[in-house]
């Protein structure tokens, strides 16, 4: 299976002290929000399990869906809302009535959290909801939503901490509906975009008599001969005779969308206690070709619902381990130069960027690696300024499919904001000499 490693958090980074910070952040669930970001939960599963799939490259920095600012005069186009306009994120702009995991709410005085892995000074926050007969299996536009904001939060152009919760006055609204959470920066021209998918209950969330014990999320393509079943437990332990089980016969059906809504069907054929699928405007819980929550009847005691594979070829554990990269880095008369080292599991092939904040590419490195196999590499960046920079690292297995990309910040600083350019090296030009300079 893919193994995820991120050697330097995030967190950690953000303690870095520079005047010229860096900015991102997504709406969470961490400490009592009501709804996660659509882009969120391409990443990170509710507390009910249940998590976006086929997001692309989203799933691995949801903080980073950021566009211009000025919604509704400006800012992303039409249908691209979702995405920020970022062609990177394009899959966020897919929507239909059953594409998204929806998270309940109601009407009334709701709390909006927002999770920043770097904080920067902001103008306010702003939230839109979809119009009472918007369409949701319609591109996401502009006339989707009701332009007239139901809650703006002022940010009086200060940092936010890194989580803040919001208190907002939600609008009478029924069924599927999307919050629009526009956090526009203060000293940019720059704002994020977050959709959140919801679902309106009434005043009883939930399905009546039913409660969530468990979810069906088709994260991984199945082989034929590969078998995917439930596991079924109550306060006692797990109860076998339950179970359901489905074992695949083609390609088409080893799709993980395809399998999702099989393996759901067949436990809505086979049990009355058990349902699988996601809830309509009416209350109704069919299955889908996505994420299926499985519902357990509030009588039946039952606690949870597991799933289990049996993996015919279990697939290889594929991935780089990058080390090395310090926090933050100073400015002086030489070029700034990354030593790294990177290690394999799996034969992969390694791609590797450097980019500042204005997402210009500063060093570049690709490398194919033998399974355990590891190298040193030098990255020696084009120019140096003052500021937030990214070092990316995408890994690919040998037939070229993505298996894990990984976003590591640093900063670039002056020390003591004393250093000055010299005539070796003129830092932020990319310049050797004063004469290549002019």
């Amino acid at each position: 299976m893919k193994q995820t490693r991120v050697l330097l958090s995030m967190a950690a980074l953000g303690l870095v002290a520079s005047p010229l910070a860096y900015s991102h952040g997504y709406v969470s669930a961490v400490e009592g929000g009501v709804a996660e970001a659509r882009s969120t939960l391409c990443k990170y599963p509710a507390d009910t399990g249940e998590k976006n799939v086929n997001c692309g490259s989203v799933q691995w920095e949801p903080q980073s869906v950021e566009g211009p600012e000025g919604f509704p005069q400006a800012g992303p186009p039409d249908g691209q809302i979702a995405s920020a306009g970022l062609t990177q994120f394009s899959p966020l702009n897919e929507q239909t009535s059953d594409r998204w995991v929806k998270r309940p709410i109601q009407s009334g005085m709701q709390t909006f959290e927002w999770t920043f892995t770097a904080n920067h000074v902001t103008k306010d926050w702003k939230y839109y909801i979809t119009k009472p007969n918007w369409n949701p299996n319609q591109a996401l536009t502009r006339d989707s939503f009701d332009l007239n904001p139901f809650c703006v939060v002022e940010g009086n152009m200060q940092k936010p901490p890194k989580l803040m919760s919001h208190q907002c006055n939600v609008p009478e609204r029924e069924g599927y509906q999307i919050v629009l959470a526009v956090w526009d920066v203060g000293d940019t021209a720059a704002a994020f975009y977050n959709v959140i998918d919801v679902q309106f209950n009434g005043n009883n969330p939930g399905i009546p008599g039913w409660s969530q014990a468990g979810t069906i999320n088709p994260t991984m393509d199945l082989k034929v001969g590969d078998s995917v079943f439930t596991r079924v437990f109550d306060s006692n332990g797990e109860l076998p005779n339950l179970s359901t089980s489905i074992t695949i016969t083609s390609e088409q059906q080893g799709q993980a969308n395809q399998w999702s809504h099989a393996l759901a069907t067949q436990i809505n054929h086979e049990h009355t206690d058990i349902k699988a699928g996601q809830q309509d405007s009416n209350g109704n819980i069919s299955p889908v070709y996505g994420s299926n929550t499985v519902y357990v009847a509030d009588n039946s005691g039952l606690d949870r619902v597991e799933i289990g594979y049996d993996i015919v070829t279990p697939p290889p554990s594929i991935g780089a381990d990058v080390t090395g990269l310090d926090p933050e880095y100073q400015i002086g008369e030489t070029p700034i130069e990354l030593a790294l080292n990177v290690a394999a599991t799996g034969s992969v092939d390694v791609s590797m960027n450097v980019y500042n904040h204005a997402q210009e590419s500063l060093a570049s490195q690709e490398l194919s690696l033998a399974d355990g196999e590891s190298q040193n590499v030098t990255l020696t960046l084009s120019k140096s300024e003052a500021g937030h920079h990214m070092l990316v690292t995408r890994v690919r297995d040998d037939k070229g499919n993505l298996v894990d990309q990984t976003t590591q910040d640093f900063m670039l600083v002056f020390l003591n904001n004393l250093i000055e350019p010299t005539d070796k090296y003129i830092s932020g030009s990319g310049c050797f000499h004063l004469e290549q300079c002019f």
